[in-house]
C-alpha cells in the first residue's frame, strides 16, 4: 500500500552498467564451461568408466550414473578456465565494437568496468570451491560404495574396507602396525596389532576377532597376545578383554584412513597428513600439504583470471571464440607451470606449503593489475 508523500526510489543491487557487462560475460562463460568440461572429461572420466563397464558388465544406465557422479570433481578446474574464456570474449567484443571507448568517454574508469565481472569471478570461485569440497567428496564416496557393491555382486567376493596403518614415532623410535579386515561403525573385525619397541623384548603383537571404540580407547575382545622373550621364545596369553593405549586413533580417524584423497574434505585430509607427518619423509609431507592448500587456491583462480583476461581482451582486433579459447589454453598452461614449480619449491623446503599454494594466484593478480593500470593510463 502506497503512503502519500513517501515515494522511495526502486532499490537496484546492480546498475545498468553491471547488468550489461554480466550479460556479455555469462554466455561465453557457459560455453567455456561446456567446452573445457568435455575436454577434461575425455581425459579423466570416460576411459575408467568404460573399463569398469566392460569388466563387470555394468548396465549403461548405471555407467551413466557413475559418469555423472564423477563430473563435480573436475569443476574446480574447469570453472576458473571458463571464467577466463568468458572474460576474454566479452571484453574483446566490447573493445572491437567501441563500447569500451564510449564507457570511458562517459567517465567510467577501467577498474569500475572490471568490478562486476570480478565479482562474478568471486561468486564462481566460491561455487567451484564448495562443489569440490562438499559435493565432489560426497559423490566420490558414493561412487566407491556403488562400485564395491557391483564387484561383490558380480564376483561373489565381499569388498571389505580393509584397514592398514603404519605409525613410526621418531622421538622414542617405537612403531606399530594396525591391520583389520574391515571397519564398521565403531567396530573393527579381524584385528591384528603389532608393537615394536626400542628393544626386541619390548615387541608384542595381538590378534582379536573384534575391537570396539569406547569413546576414549579401543577395547579388544577374545585377545591372543604374544610377546618376545629374552631367550628368543614367544609367550602367548589369552585375555577376554583388553584395552590398547598405544592405539590412539578414534574410529572416525580410522575411517578417514580407508579413504582416498578425493574422498576426504579439506579438514579430514589436513588431519590425515598431520598424523602421518612423523612417519613420512619430510619432502612427501610438504608436497601433500601444498597440494592440499591448492584445493582451496585453484578454485579461487577464477576471480584472479578476470584481472588478466580484461586487459588481454582489450585489443584492436576482435577476440573471437577461437582466439579466446587459444589464449585461455595458453594462460592456463602458464598457470599450471607456475603451480608445479611452486609445489617443487615447497617440496624442497625453500618456501612454506601455504606460501607456495598462493604463488600462482599472486602472479596472475600482479600481472593482471599491472596490465589494467597500464591500459587505464593509456586511456
Amino acid at each position: 500500500m502506497a503512503v502519500p508523500g513517501l515515494n522511495f526510489p526502486p532499490v537496484r543491487i546492480l546498475s545498468t552498467l553491471d547488468r550489461m557487462l554480466l550479460r556479455e560475460a555469462v554466455p561465453p562463460l557457459g560455453l567455456g564451461l561446456v567446452a573445457f568440461t568435455l575436454l577434461m572429461v575425455s581425459a579423466i572420466l570416460i576411459r575408467p568408466t568404460l573399463d569398469f563397464m566392460v569388466e563387470y558388465n555394468v548396465p549403461l544406465s548405471l555407467a551413466g550414473k557413475l559418469f555423472l557422479m564423477g563430473l563435480p570433481q573436475i569443476f574446480a578446474y574447469t570453472i576458473p578456465m571458463s571464467m577466463l574464456l568468458g572474460t576474454l570474449i566479452a571484453f574483446g567484443r566490447l573493445s572491437s565494437d567501441h563500447e569500451l571507448v564510449a564507457l570511458r568517454a562517459a567517465g567510467y574508469s577501467l577498474a569500475r568496468i572490471v568490478a562486476p565481472v570480478f565479482a562474478l569471478g568471486l561468486v564462481m570461485s566460491v561455487t567451484a570451491f564448495l562443489i569440490n569440497e562438499k559435493l565432489a567428496v560426497h559423490l566420490a564416496r558414493q561412487v566407491k560404495q556403488i562400485k564395491n557393491q557391483v564387484i561383490e555382486r558380480k564376483t561373489g567376493a565381499i569388498r571389505q574396507e580393509e584397514v592398514l596403518i603404519l605409525f613410526k614415532n621418531p622421538t622414542d623410535r617405537t612403531r606399530w602396525v594396525l591391520m583389520a579386515d574391515r571397519l564398521e561403525g565403531d567396530r573393527l573385525y579381524g584385528v591384528r596389532f603389532f608393537f615394536f619397541g626400542k628393544r626386541l623384548t619390548d615387541d608384542w603383537w595381538l590378534r582379536a576377532p573384534e575391537a570396539e571404540w569406547t569413546g576414549n580407547d579401543w577395547k579388544f575382545y577374545q585377545v591372543m597376545i604374544s610377546q618376545q622373550q629374552a631367550d628368543g621364545s614367544t609367550r602367548t596369553i589369552k585375555h577376554e578383554t583388553m584395552e590398547v593405549k598405544e592405539l590412539r586413533l578414534s574410529s572416525r580417524q580410522l575411517r578417514v584412513e580407508t579413504l582416498s584423497s578425493e574422498e576426504r574434505d579439506f579438514w579430514e585430509q589436513l588431519d590425515f597428513i598431520r598424523r602421518r607427518a612423523l612417519s613420512l619423509p619430510k619432502k612427501q609431507v610438504l608436497k601433500e600439504l601444498t597440494e592440499l592448500y591448492m584445493k582451496v587456491t585453484v578454485p579461487f583462480s577464477a576471480a584472479f583470471f578476470v584481472l588478466i583476461a580484461v586487459p588481454l581482451g582489450i585489443i584492436p582486433e576482435r577476440t573471437t571464440t577461437t582466439t579466446g579459447f587459444g589464449i585461455a589454453l595458453f594462460l592456463v598452461f602458464g598457470y599450471y607451470v607456475v603451480l608445479i614449480a611452486s609445489i617443487r619449491l615447497a617440496q624442497a623446503g625453500v618456501i612454506a606449503p601455504l606460501a607456495a599454494s598462493l604463488i600462482p594466484n599472486t602472479v596472475v593478480a600482479l600481472v593482471g593489475l599491472g596490465l589494467i593500470w597500464w591500459k587505464n593510463r593509456r586511456g
